[in-house]
């Protein structure tokens, strides 16, 4: 770790303008290609033709695009957070108290920025924002706009931020949640662009990885972990969370056949049908979301734990932690649930 450290810390600086004030401490990007969500319709709503997809990378290798966009999107910015939270970590673990007092404080100065200007008065939850014109995306609630709840970087006072993930004309469906909120006028549930500007259903653009609709598993995986930590402790949630998981499991068997466990790159909303001839695509951390909440499985520093968010017994054996095995149950006793853990 220690060798490691100077690294880390290097790369969870350089993601922030240190001597920019407010907005401007914040890296941009200048696409919507750099985090892996190509055509996320945030990137569109401030276009000088609104929701313009040619401004973009696409647009500028074919000569179409004539702008120069810039977005404060909040997958990047979350997890440019995430990182000086790691980094504070380690330096805490290593003893560098003077490094871990400095990150702490941008870290607190990315927050409060976060909660200041990209929060949603109009829309309740957390929207991208436009570099520009400082103008917020609100009309395309995408997938990391629940990022924010990732590793506590908000409170409870931001709970409402969760509600389009659950509405009918927001982003839930039928296999987890779309990549953008159905009523976004980029919306459309298969792989390609139909307008509202420069296409159509009619004449679509067609584009391989399209995050106007399409299911992602790696964007529900994401915020099936936001959603679970930020549960912990709340039964209505728990709730919620177990109907996102539940949803989010058919995806990972075709054609609904459980003798054949398998995950791709994205899927159609309406059928769950995949858009990918790609097997097994590393999108998925189901094991992940299933151990740590389903099962609410946690290794402390002292031990291990168990508050599984669902209600009904099971018995998980052989589950290998550091050298030991353990084997958990949740069984029905007397109208109540009781945990066990047991060293194999």
């Amino acid at each position: 770790m220690e060798k490691a450290y100077p690294v880390c810390r290097e790369y969870a600086l350089k993601c922030f303008n240190e001597e920019k004030e407010g907005l401007e401490f914040f890296p941009t990007l200048n696409s919507s290609w750099p985090t892996g969500a190509e055509y996320q319709p945030a990137f569109y709503q401030h276009t000088e033709i609104k929701w313009d997809w040619t401004q973009d990378l696409e647009g500028k290798r074919n000569g179409m695009a004539t702008e120069d966009l810039l977005l404060y999107r909040l997958d990047y910015i979350v997890y440019s957070i995430g990182n000086l939270i790691g980094c504070m970590k380690i330096a805490e673990k290593l003893g560098k108290s003077e490094d871990y007092k400095y990150i702490s404080g941008l870290k607190e100065r990315a927050i409060k920025l976060l909660k200041t200007h990209f929060y949603s008065e109009r829309r309740n939850c957390f929207v991208s924002l436009d570099a520009k014109s400082g103008e917020q995306c609100d009309e395309a609630v995408c997938y990391d706009s629940f990022f924010p709840f990732l590793w506590n970087i908000v409170g409870d006072e931001y709970i409402s931020g969760f509600a389009p993930l659950f509405e009918e004309n927001g982003l839930s469906c039928s296999f987890g949640m779309t990549s953008v909120e159905k009523k976004c006028p980029m919306y459309w549930f298969d792989n390609c662009i139909t307008g509202p500007t420069k296409s159509s259903e009619l004449e679509p653009h067609s584009y391989i990885c399209c995050w106007n609709g399409p299911v992602w598993p790696y964007a529900v995986s994401t915020v099936a972990e936001a959603l679970g930590s930020f549960a912990v402790g709340k039964d209505d949630l728990r709730e919620k969370w177990i109907e996102l998981f539940e949803k989010y499991t058919e995806l990972h068997f075709m054609d609904g056949d459980r003798t054949t466990p398998m995950i791709t790159e994205h899927y159609r909303p309406t059928d769950g049908q995949s858009f990918s001839a790609t097997c097994d695509y590393f999108h998925s951390t189901w094991i992940d979301l299933f151990m740590k909440y389903w099962a609410g499985i946690k290794v402390t520093e002292t031990g291990v734990e168990i508050s599984p968010f669902v209600e009904e017994e099971f018995v998980l054996k052989n589950v290998r932690i550091g050298n030991i095995s353990y084997t958990f149950s949740q069984e029905r006793k007397g109208g109540e649930y009781i945990c066990n853990i047991y060293e194999i």
